[in-house]
């Protein structure tokens, strides 16, 4: 995009006030007439059957002023909660072009505060119309190539991690099983690493397992547990939401917060790699809310954990299927990596489509 014309964001973004023309969290709804949109990750946030908010003249371009979400909107919505911000495109501009150049540009990271403080001192190259509308198509046709390969490894993960299930229920049905309290066939790991905290590589918990925390140690790094191989971990605040973690034979030590749980089984009784996947299971998910007690939010410490029943096949056969399930893992591995990839491709494809010199 050479020797282009470039116009102030305001010349570009035509700004429309939200003001009142919104409604709150609390009143979407599963279904309905009108879809609600709101700065959130979902393209659509809700349903709602109240007309008097609806915006009739699409399409929009949406920024979320907190989390700096992008989308584009072609049908008549609702606008839901705070921290919209909504803009048509101006005259020679053309709205999905507009779309997917704010979706290129990078913001500073001001975590909840506002970001809409950014737009007004960013550049828009202006090309001749036509070419605004060759680049939006093209990138619409890539990323909806990239959406379906998406999809196509979504079904291949959910795929996998239902074998991973059935063979946690497989193994319970057919290995002479007990009913067990947690407490007694777990053991916790509560002492900090010491002194040598700054050999290992600080290690959090996600939805996807183990992964590399994205803060480094903070005060008192000593009192960081370890978390070494045969090793289950998770955060407290968000064990409701899968954020568990197993470190693998093969995975790199480290250490974890000290505010993570972090614990084995006992030898001979709970193989940890069988128990880290009944966890986060459907059987293990029906445990830990069973003993959730009040607000998501609530910590699940270990004496809490503890008091929850398993059913427990006897050792060798968890170990048989704990072998099976550690050459599932690398297939889950290699899936996330593609998605990993994927993800980064749609950045990749603006930066390249909006690149001046």
């Amino acid at each position: 995009m050479n020797n282009v014309l470039f116009v102030p964001f305001d010349e570009a973004y035509l700004n429309v006030p939200v003001g009142k023309l919104k409604i709150q969290q609390s009143e979407y709804l599963p279904s309905g007439r009108f879809v609600v949109v709101d700065q959130g990750q979902n393209i659509i946030s809700g349903y709602s059957n109240n007309d008097e908010f609806l915006r009739k003249d699409p399409p929009y371009i949406l920024f979320g002023d907190h989390t700096k979400m992008v989308k584009f909107i072609d049908v008549p919505f609702i606008v839901g909660a705070d921290g919209v911000r909504l803009y048509k495109a101006c005259k020679g501009f053309n709205t999905e072009y507009l779309y997917f150049y704010l979706r290129s540009l990078k913001f500073p990271d001001d975590g909840y505060g506002r970001h809409s403080k950014y737009l007004s001192d960013k550049l828009v190259p202006k090309p001749n119309y036509e070419y605004q509308c060759l680049i939006a198509s093209k990138l619409k046709a890539q990323q909806s190539e990239v959406e379906k390969a998406r999809k196509a490894l979504a079904e291949q993960l959910k795929e996998t991690q239902n074998l991973a299930n059935a063979l946690i229920y497989k193994s319970i049905k057919e290995g002479k099983s007990q009913n067990l309290k947690l407490g007694d066939v777990l053991f916790e790991i509560k002492k900090g690493i010491g002194e040598n905290w700054q050999d290992f590589p600080v290690l959090g918990a996600t939805r996807n397992g183990l992964a590399l925390a994205k803060e480094p140690p903070g005060k008192m790094p000593q009192r960081y547990k370890p978390v070494f191989s045969g090793t289950v971990f998770y955060n407290p605040m968000r064990i409701l939401i899968g954020s568990i973690a197993f470190v693998d034979d093969d995975d790199q030590r480290g250490i974890t917060s000290p505010d993570y749980v972090v614990l084995k089984g006992k030898e001979g009784m709970l193989d940890s790699r069988w128990f880290y996947y009944w966890l986060r299971s459907p059987l293990g998910e029906y445990c830990i809310k069973s003993l959730a007690r009040g607000a998501v939010r609530e910590r699940m410490l270990f004496n809490r954990l503890a008091e929850g029943e398993i059913e427990l096949p006897e050792f060798a056969f968890q170990q048989k299927t704990s072998d099976s399930l550690k050459e599932l893992k690398h297939v889950i591995l290699h899936i996330n990596k593609e998605l990993d990839a994927l993800d980064s491709i749609p950045g990749k494809l603006l930066e390249k489509a909006f690149k001046t010199e």
